[in-house]
């Protein structure tokens, strides 16, 4: 029980970490040390374990802001964050492949090159390579020149967080060069590097690659190495939908498999000895010698996260065994938490960490159910419902979490793990494994050891696929709000008791009850959500609980896909889940491209556009499978919807013979009885001058600045003729348009007109109240209001989101 709430009190830390001061926190920690010392040797144990918790809460918002948030030396490469780009020159640590192409070097810096002076510099960076042959070795020294630039969010709530995953690796600052030719090999690895595993591990990979040139090489790669790099997104679903993703990430299973195959190895060797079997059980000996070979292990496939745990929590139960002590697995495994978080607090916000300790808590809660329902049944039966009940248990237990990270309900996971685990565990990994570790010595016999664990994997995600097509199996897509995540939660927890406790079963369920309600109910209030999706533009238009998308924003590459990374999360933290009309202003990518995953996800009652779709338009299909209402807007103002005293007009500009579609946008009104807002779009001068021609019916409060504030777009004229309160306008960080144009910045400056951006301010909310518009900013994944925020951070209670130390 100690380890339990040792582990909250430190994950407690963690959690408002980043919004705290840790210095002001720091200086607490030593009188409460000393103080709890105090009470300990007064043998009052009870207060010196509570300013023990109180000591490891406060280390926990130490240790996660100052992993997290640096202070750099002056030599730091953060230092030469969005500057001018710069000669560097660094070894390489190690290379991944990305998704559909290119690949990735983290490089620990050594020097660089500016302004033709060299420097010493300290720090690591990911370079991004778009194209070109992977052809480099971790220890190559290597030098290029790129543009280092700190990783930003878009500000968008439930969106992932890069800056803290490059963290946990102790990387601040990111690089690009467009192919492999603008990277120089220095000098190549060294033989007798440290970084010999990582060598390996890396020609293990091109060995892998090159013999298996099927879409199945990278599930063998991540058997064999634990490198799942480079996986199709076809096949990435398929095992996410089948529930099976967790068996291609080395595991406490796998290690587990290993270790019993040593010792059993051990054991028949030992046995063999009747000198050694007198001197010791082979139980107190033989994890001495396995114990640095599954350390071994965990190295060559890659320290995850769920390997250390397992090999700890063995390290612990056999340290146990010898001092002849007892212990339940829930406080190993607690004990197993805490020691991984001391290192890496970061970790605890990554889904391995959470999924891998989650399931096991699973599982052992779990079997104190299950366990004496089949203790007498023969040992078929109880080895067929442990993997039936630990597959049930886990799913549950990691049902949450799933859903949180993925947005997916996998049932099937339940069913394809019984198949599954047994083909994977004793077939896939000794194969994968072998031939990994083979290919060196005897590359004939490492290839079909390879092919048959490809021809495996080929034939297990075939039955996975078939299982799946079952009614009920397929899964769902559900992008939840933190209400609803909670009610699942606190059910789920409620079937994990061990007995039938009532009262707090009673307890559990009605705060998910309370929790549901308060996250479906919706405000009869207007309001307009700007969500930050970089150089492009996604509203929300919500009149009470009737929701209007205008545009799912787009990026040009194919890298991020903004519907269902950024603006899904973004509509489902807010409780909505399904929407009344989907708006497309006009077809830019930068405006329809994430429109593909919302009208794929997310229930739809109408999708209106201003100029029908072209026939090779990627929404068709998508509109025609979902058998989505198409409407199009007739030109001028038209009534689109009406719910209480709330209405929403469209304006489709007159037909003119301009060739720009910016001219051709929607744009759109909404009202209630006091306020307006006007969403312009990306209208052009024309399109503006048909506005002027054309107001709109009722009074302009709340402006959206045409086409990103462009100064093409002219909107003085109709800023002048509108006087709205407030502006705001969607645009990406540091974008090469110049967008919005620093004359129009001025203008509504001298105004007197407060203007908000995406791009500063990240995903706006703006409600319309009986005086004017609120404005609420994204702050620690909640929206709040501005002024409210503004005194928190005075108060020093909420401290803004840093990219750096001041």
């Amino acid at each position: 029980m100690s380890s339990f709430l040792l582990l909250v009190a430190y994950v407690t830390g963690i959690l408002i970490g980043d919004n705290s001061s840790p210095f002001s926190i720091s200086s607490l920690i030593v009188p409460f040390s000393l103080i709890s010392l105090w009470f300990f040797f007064r043998r009052q144990a009870t207060l010196a374990f509570a300013l023990l918790c109180a000591i490891t809460l406060c280390l926990g918002i130490v240790l996660y802001d100052l992993n997290r948030y640096p202070l750099p030396g002056n030599d730091h490469l953060l230092n030469l964050a969005e500057g001018a780009a710069v000669i560097i020159d660094g070894r390489i640590l190690s290379t991944t492949t990305r998704a559909l192409s290119g690949y990735s070097i983290d490089v620990q810096s050594a020097r660089i090159i500016a302004k033709r002076n060299e420097s010493e510099v300290q720090g690591r960076l990911r370079l991004y390579v778009e194209s070109g042959e992977n052809l480099w070795n971790p220890g190559d020294d290597i030098r290029f020149s790129t543009k280092l630039k700190k990783p930003r969010p878009f500000g968008t709530p439930g969106e992932f967080d890069l800056g803290r995953q490059l963290a946990l690796n102790e990387i601040f600052v990111t690089g690009f060069v467009p192919n492999s030719t603008e990277i120089l090999r220095l000098r190549p690895a060294l033989p007798g590097q440290r970084n010999w595993i990582e060598r390996g591990r890396t020609a293990t990979a091109r060995f892998i690659t090159t013999q298996l040139p099927s879409s199945y090489s990278p599930l063998v790669k991540a058997l064999a190495i634990g490198d799942k790099s480079g996986l199709a997104p076809a096949i990435r679903d398929l095992l996410a939908r089948g529930g099976v993703s967790h068996l291609f990430a080395i595991s406490g299973l796998h290690l587990a498999l290993i270790g019993l195959s040593l010792y059993a190895v051990g054991l028949a060797i030992y046995c063999r000895s009747t000198r050694l079997l007198l001197a010791a059980p082979p139980a107190r000996i033989l994890p001495l010698f396995i114990a640095p070979l599954l350390i071994l292990y965990l190295l060559w496939t890659g320290i995850g996260v769920s390997t250390q745990r397992a090999l700890l929590m063995v390290l612990v139960g056999s340290a146990l065994f010898l001092l002849r002590r007892k212990t339940v697995p829930l406080n190993i495994l607690c004990f197993a938490a805490l020691a991984i978080l001391l290192c890496q607090p970061l970790l605890l916000f990554t889904p391995s960490f959470q999924l891998s300790f989650a399931a096991l808590a699973g599982i052992l809660g779990g079997s104190r159910i299950w366990s004496p329902l089949v203790a007498d049944r023969p040992k078929a039966v109880q080895y067929l419902a442990a993997l039936f009940f630990s597959s049930m248990a886990a799913t549950l237990a990691t049902l949450p979490l799933v859903i949180y990270h993925f947005h997916l309900i996998a049932p099937s996971g339940i069913i394809t793990n019984i198949i599954a685990i047994p083909v994977i565990s004793w077939v896939g990994v000794p194969l994968a494994l072998a031939g990994s570790l083979l290919w060196p010595f005897f590359p004939d016999i490492a290839i079909l050891l390879l092919v048959g664990c490809e021809a495996v994997i080929a034939a297990l995600l075939k039955i996975v696929a078939l299982i799946i097509t079952s009614p009920g199996l397929a899964g769902w897509i559900l992008y939840p709000s933190l209400p609803l995540l909670a009610a699942i939660s606190l059910v789920i927890i409620t079937l994990f008791l061990h007995k039938r406790n009532f009262i707090l079963s009673g307890i559990l369920l009605t705060t998910a009850g309370l929790s549901l309600f308060w996250g479906l109910r919706s405000p009869p209030e207007l309001t307009v959500t700007a969500i930050s999706v970089g150089q492009g533009e996604s509203l929300l238009v919500s009149l009470g609980s009737s929701h209007f998308l205008v545009d799912g924003g787009g990026l040009y590459g194919d890298r991020l896909d903004t519907g269902r990374q950024l603006v899904a999360p973004t509509l489902g933290r807010l409780g909505i889940h399904r929407l009344d009309g989907v708006i497309l202003t006009h077809s830019h990518p930068d405006h329809a491209k994430g429109l593909l995953g919302i009208l794929s996800d997310i229930p739809c009652q109408s999708f209106i556009i201003g100029t029908p779709l072209a026939a090779n338009d990627p929404l068709l299909p998508v509109i025609r499978d979902h058998q989505i209402p198409l409407v199009v807007a007739l030109p001028g103002w038209s009534h689109l919807f009406t719910v209480d005293d709330m209405q929403l007009f469209l304006f489709r500009p007159a037909e003119t013979e301009t060739s720009d579609e910016n001219d051709r946008s929607l744009a759109l009104y909404v009202r209630n009885q006091i306020h307006g807002a006007l969403l312009t779009g990306d209208l052009g001068e024309k399109g503006i001058q048909n506005l002027i021609e054309n107001p709109p019916p009722g009074p302009v409060t709340l402006f959206k600045l045409p086409h990103h504030g462009s100064r093409y777009s002219l909107p003085a004229p109709l800023i002048e003729s509108l006087q709205p309160q407030t502006a705001f306008v969607s645009v990406g960080y540091q974008n090469r348009f110049d967008f919005p144009h620093p004359s129009l910045v001025t203008y509504l400056e001298g105004k007197k007109i407060p203007l908000f951006r995406t791009d500063q301010d990240g995903t706006l909310r703006f409600r319309a109240n009986e005086k004017n518009w609120t404005v609420e900013k994204l702050k620690s994944g909640f929206f709040i209001d501005n002024c409210v925020a503004t005194l928190l951070e005075i108060s020093g209670l909420l401290t803004p989101k840093r990219s750096r130390p001041e």
